[in-house]
């Protein structure tokens, strides 16, 4: 800083200058939809709900959940938190809908259940089904385990369905 008078006369002096930034970052955010993946789970990033954030220095975004997993079916909100280099910070929500279209499997014990007639003609038949998704899965079949069968050829139909109803 240098000062000078009428007469010519000046003085200089050294004068630190500090640029404070206080200006919140501007967030703004869009909604998402996630798919859940074999594992049963689902990634979220910044730049899947950021809509054009900025600040008027640098800006950092991170998100609240970045993994979403079975019992996060359906809409969930997820902040999106930004913070710019003088520390400044803000979070905006934004809803990530979780969703699960993996189709689950289901395997009998055996392909083929061979049983002998007994009186009348009949055989009680039992059979053990194991069922497996990236979510739980219940299994039902369209005739009850140790079931009576007349004699002949049957099939029993069985089925799969997680909580997403696939």
């Amino acid at each position: 800083l240098t000062g000078t008078d009428a007469s010519g006369n000046s003085r200089s002096v050294n004068v630190q200058v500090q640029v404070l930034d206080n200006i919140k970052p501007t967030l703004l955010t869009k909604n998402a939809t996630v798919y859940l993946d074999a594992t049963g789970q689902a990634q979220v990033t910044p730049s899947m709900i950021d809509n054009g954030s900025f600040d008027n220095c640098s800006l950092t975004l991170q998100v609240s959940d970045t993994v979403l997993t079975c019992s996060d079916l359906g809409m969930n909100t997820v902040l999106l938190m930004g913070t710019d280099a003088s520390g400044n910070f803000r979070a905006l929500g934004a809803t990530v809908t979780v969703m699960d279209t993996l189709l689950p499997s289901v395997q009998f014990s055996q392909d083929t259940i061979q049983a002998y007639a007994g009186a009348g003609c009949a055989a009680t038949i039992s059979w053990s089904i194991t069922a497996s998704d990236n979510c739980a899965a219940s299994v039902s079949t369209n005739h009850a385990n140790n079931s009576l069968f007349p004699y002949g050829m049957h099939t029993v139909v069985a089925t799969a369905m997680d909580a997403s109803g696939n």
